[in-house]
């Protein structure tokens, strides 16, 4: 199979941006109680879950490859007999999304031969749209359809004082299940892995780290990673730059922060 045309891309995107408005609104039409059911013998799995893989296979059956879901069990002869793959989260955040906390999003990457070849990220409360491509610069659209390039320019730069005060006043979103001994005075985890890296990349925040017994599945990652990296952050992996693999990520727009990291997690370097 060959690779999808740069417009076939863009179809796919906006197809899939139709897709995350369709579970946006079936989500925020529902009750509390509705929200928060869980799968029958799933403790970590919510009907919305469900609800949002049923919404994206159903709009998008006619893809010209194989569909990886969260919500679904990889077939591995699918994957080694599809050159051209798609890796989605329906729901990156389920928690936050059933509570009806502001921080969840939708997230795929389009994967050619074991490279990621785009990446859309969608910012489920603020329907901002983070997008790249190989051919288009990175760019984010926000809910009225308006463009800002993700090249860097759109970051202002306001480091005052000494190095050690702009390093402990950085704003950190640290993924961690017991959180760090490290020197900031600003941390953050809002239950959002891909929208989180992608407010690195917009300049939202300085960094995002995973801690050292995190490990990101693949639909986690993948389509935030790429737009980070096209958008000019360093992605650092701790445990494989496998495709498909499990691991944790430094992301960081900061050379100065960078080398600073290097002391506290020396496992990313």
């Amino acid at each position: 199979m060959n690779v999808l045309e740069e417009k076939e891309i863009l179809e796919l995107i906006e197809k899939l941006i139709g897709v995350a408005d369709e579970i946006r609104e079936r989500v925020e039409s529902m009750n509390n109680g509705d929200r928060r059911k869980k799968v029958d013998g799933i403790s970590n799995q919510y009907e919305i879950d469900i609800l949002a893989d049923k919404i994206l296979h159903d709009h998008i059956s006619n893809f010209p490859g194989y569909i990886i879901s969260e919500e679904r069990e990889l077939d591995k002869s699918k994957i080694d007999s599809n050159e051209l793959i798609l890796v989605v989260d329906p729901i990156d955040g389920s928690t936050n999304a059933s509570r009806k906390i502001g921080y969840w999003s939708f997230s795929a990457a389009l994967v050619h031969r074991g490279s990621v070849i785009a990446g859309l990220v969608v910012d489920q409360v603020t329907q901002r749209k983070f997008v790249a491509t190989q051919k288009d610069e990175v760019k984010v659209l926000d809910k009225d359809g308006k463009s800002t390039k993700l090249d860097g320019t759109h970051i202002e730069r306001n480091e005052v004082g000494n190095r050690a005060d702009n390093f402990s006043g950085s704003l950190i979103y640290f993924n961690s299940h017991e959180g760090p001994s490290i020197p900031f005075r600003h941390l953050r985890h809002f239950g959002s892995t891909a929208l989180a890296i992608c407010d690195v990349a917009r300049g939202g925040l300085d960094a995002y780290i995973d801690d050292e017994n995190i490990l990101l599945k693949p639909w986690d990652l993948l389509a935030a990673e790429y737009i980070a990296i096209q958008a000019g952050c360093e992605v650092l992996r701790r445990d494989s730059n496998g495709i498909l693999a499990a691991t944790g990520v430094l992301v960081s727009r900061s050379k100065v922060l960078l080398d600073d990291f290097k002391k506290l997690f020396p496992h990313f370097f």
